[in-house]
């Protein structure tokens, strides 16, 4: 597309320009090197003025701080799993390319797969300029690896999730077929950053059923919730409940009613270490959202006023949430 190539791709790094500067920064912090700086100054400068540039809906979509250092410590985690173009091609789809539609209000599915088709093109360019990777190269490491399900692992190469074999559960589901792998890989690829993930469709594809099969298969305990207007942080955490005093006292003795705490489903699985899928993300109330806020971001953390007390999230504890298209 003519579009396209009007944006030059920079082989170095502007030191004048606040962003390059902490790119760089990080990058060398991470043991990058700086050529990576450059190839994800590019990509963060295409999508943030070319893209919103061409497209009205793209305006909205702003990319922070917390997108640079996403890709650069998936990166940094897989940097034995993969070679560096392969790693800063995975990282930068995951980060990037695979929720550049979310929270926009785009015109129809014709427009959201010309934006996805322009990131994978500029991708692509920034690949052979800045890597070195041709066209042949690339599409080897486009090329999707394998479905792996044995008795220590499952997953897709290269990316595989070892299982747990205390809650594991054999089923039939078609995890080979080509959409549902594809899928797959995405998710695990997803899982490997170790930050919550957010998985957008239409209604009836398979989201929820992805999410709970590769539960069952890699021996996760999986706790399910599916969010409505009405639902409140509470529902999900726990509350205090009406309890007898005592179950010895004579039947015409008027027994004093006495409160105790019952933990909720999300505390539960926050204590010990359970999966978490929420359902209808999109019909959270702000109050979930700012009740999640610290949950789901770098503190791991819940604080409970009824109980005066602070929950940490066990290691093991993973948050999925699924919603239909906004």
């Amino acid at each position: 597309m003519q579009r396209l190539n009007e944006h030059q791709i920079r082989e170095q790094v502007p030191d004048s320009v606040d962003l390059s500067l902490i790119i760089r920064k990080v990058c060398e912090d991470n043991g990058l090197p700086q050529h990576v700086a450059v190839a994800i100054f590019n990509i963060i400068t295409f999508v943030s003025f070319d893209l919103a540039h061409n497209y009205f809906s793209m305006q909205r979509k702003t990319l922070s701080i917390r997108d640079i250092l996403n890709i650069i410590e998936f990166m940094r985690k897989n940097k034995d799993l993969l070679s560096l173009e392969a790693a800063f091609k995975h990282a930068v789809e995951l980060v990037i390319v695979d929720g550049v539609c979310l929270g926009i209000d785009i015109a129809g599915q014709d427009e959201k797969e010309s934006i996805i088709n322009d990131c994978q093109q500029y991708l692509a360019r920034v690949m052979d300029v800045v890597f070195g990777v041709n066209a042949d190269s690339l599409k080897i490491i486009n090329a999707e690896g394998q479905f792996v399900n044995t008795l220590q692992t499952i997953g897709v190469e290269p990316f595989m999730m070892p299982k747990k074999q205390d809650l594991l559960i054999q089923n039939s589901f078609a995890f080979e077929a080509e959409t549902t792998k594809s899928n797959l890989l995405k998710l695990i690829r997803a899982f490997t950053l170790g930050k919550p993930i957010l998985v957008e469709g239409p209604p009836g594809v398979g989201k929820t059923a992805l999410v709970e099969n590769l539960a069952r298969q890699s021996g996760r305990k999986l706790i399910r919730v599916n969010l409505s207007e009405q639902t409140d942080m509470m529902d999900l955490l726990g509350s205090e409940y009406p309890t007898t005093s005592s179950a010895e006292q004579d039947e015409d003795e008027d027994q004093e009613i006495q409160f105790s705490w019952c933990d909720g489903v999300l505390l539960q699985a926050i204590k010990e270490g359970h999966w978490f899928l929420i359902d209808e993300m999109n019909l959270a109330q702000q109050s979930i959202l700012e009740g999640l806020n610290a949950i789901l971001d770098h503190r791991r953390t819940v604080y409970i006023p009824e109980l005066n007390r602070e929950f940490e999230c066990h290691p093991d504890f993973f948050v999925f949430a699924c919603q239909n298209p906004s």
